[in-house]
């Protein structure tokens, strides 16, 4: 946490629940392909 800062481990983590929320269902623990597509969009942060 030291190297990144804390201002930049809050925008990450900011950036990471928008593209979450931009992503999640209703259902989308029972769905693979949006868990999967979830994933790739965690990992491209």
């Amino acid at each position: 946490m030291d190297v990144l800062g804390d201002e930049t481990l809050k925008l990450m983590a900011a950036e990471l629940v928008k593209i979450i929320r931009q992503n999640a269902g209703v259902d989308w623990t029972l769905r693979k392909n949006i868990q999967a597509k979830m994933k790739i969009s965690e990992k491209s942060c």
